[in-house]
């Protein structure tokens, strides 16, 4: 038996919604956020979370 793929085109569409411009925007600026929210998490690291 023999798996075969059948490879389709895509767009960018089919990942976000139009207009693209604007999705492309928002999800830079979640993403940021949230880079941002762990980022500041840092603070919190100390050796007492070390394994072991």
């Amino acid at each position: 038996m023999t798996n075969t793929l059948n490879p389709q085109r895509w767009s960018l569409a089919d990942l976000l919604p139009e207009p693209i411009e604007q999705s492309i925007a928002t999800a830079l600026a979640d993403l940021d956020t949230a880079v941002s929210d762990f980022e500041a998490q840092r603070a919190r690291l100390t050796d007492a979370l070390a394994p072991g």
